[in-house]
């Protein structure tokens, strides 16, 4: 039995599923996995973890940036962007010849009580099948689209990188601060000092700026970048392969698959959904030291109401605080 509120609704609506239903987004919910797995359902997944969930159950599942696929209908969980649902349903409508039904899945304080508004421009017959528990399940009559690609849903922006020359990254929907450098990260690689050699890790990467940009800033640094999100990984792996630069991209659900490094440096999730939550961080903070080399550190940005300093102080030799601007603070822990 499914325990998530926003299933429960499939639970009233099971004539949906079927051989030929393609899901798209789901959420982490074994009570869901077996309901579709009877039917063989090809899922597509941004979340290492949940893929992973999927695999383990033995259903088919991709990750990351989405292939062709042949479908009779698709449900689509709606994400909590806007533009990357967007996204999704060019994907969807490029995938199709003719009018073809998609059902849309969303929490009503992430758009499902609107979620009309937000996909009549992709086609016709939208319709709300649903509602219950803050959710809502609405259907639609996909419009096919011929002319669609990933790189064209992507935006870019550019880092000017100090002494050294700028860097233009790319970015795919549905990634942290898509198409701009946020205020964080850019005072933290404005403070950020590194050494000529070693081992560096970009932890929760995004697009790879701040591991590109020390790979950049020192070539002989070996440098890995991982994420959970796949369309963070695949914008990391463009950005890698358009800058001719040797690094490693990895999914990795924090610090569970790395090695050891010489400097881990990170712009910390600090929400889930619209709640604050503070676990990534107080995980990186109390497990780091396993993961560092002698003499290793921990380079982290943060909003500067955050009281990450208290935690740190528990576990760690020494806390810096290397800079306050903007709202943010730059934090270097040594274990």
């Amino acid at each position: 039995m499914t325990s998530l509120p926003i299933n429960q609704l499939l639970l009233r609506n099971l004539e949906i599923i079927n051989d030929q239903l393609l899901v798209v987004n789901p959420p982490q919910d074994n009570g869901l996995f077996q309901l579709l797995k009877p039917h063989n359902t090809q899922l597509i997944n941004f979340d290492t973890r949940i893929h992973q969930a999927c695999e383990k159950a033995t259903l088919r599942s991709e990750f990351g940036l989405p292939s062709h696929h042949q479908f009779e209908t698709a449900l689509l969980y709606w994400p909590k962007s806007k533009a990357f649902g967007h996204s999704l349903l060019r994907w969807l409508a490029s995938q199709i010849k003719q009018p073809t039904t998609v059902y849309l899945l969303a929490a009503n304080d992430a758009g499902g009580k609107s979620l009309n508004n937000a996909v009549k421009e992709f086609g016709d017959d939208i319709n709300k099948i649903d509602m219950a528990r803050k959710c809502s399940l609405w259907a639609f009559k996909l419009n096919p689209l011929e002319d669609f690609s990933w790189q064209q849903e992507a935006s870019t922006f550019t880092y000017d990188n100090l002494d050294n020359p700028a860097l233009t990254f790319t970015t795919y929907p549905g990634v942290f601060n898509t198409g701009k450098l946020d205020a964080g990260t850019k005072l933290l690689l404005d403070n950020l000092v590194l050494n000529k050699r070693g081992r560096v890790l970009d932890l929760a990467c995004g697009s790879g700026v701040i591991g590109l940009t020390c790979k950049s800033r020192q070539p002989e640094l070996y440098v890995e970048m991982v994420d959970i999100d796949g369309m963070a990984l695949a914008s990391a792996e463009l950005n890698t392969q358009s800058m001719g630069l040797d690094c490693q991209v990895f999914a990795s659900d924090g610090l569970i698959n790395t090695k050891k490094f010489n400097t881990i440096i990170c712009n910390p999730p600090f929400h889930q959904g619209k709640d604050t939550d503070y676990n990534f961080t107080q995980q990186l903070i109390g497990t780091a030291k396993q993961h560092l080399l002698p003499r290793g550190e921990v380079w982290i940005v943060a909003n500067r109401q955050l009281a990450y300093e208290q935690w740190a102080d528990r576990v760690c030799h020494s806390v810096e605080t290397v800079v306050q601007a903007n709202g943010f603070k730059v934090l270097r822990l040594k274990y």
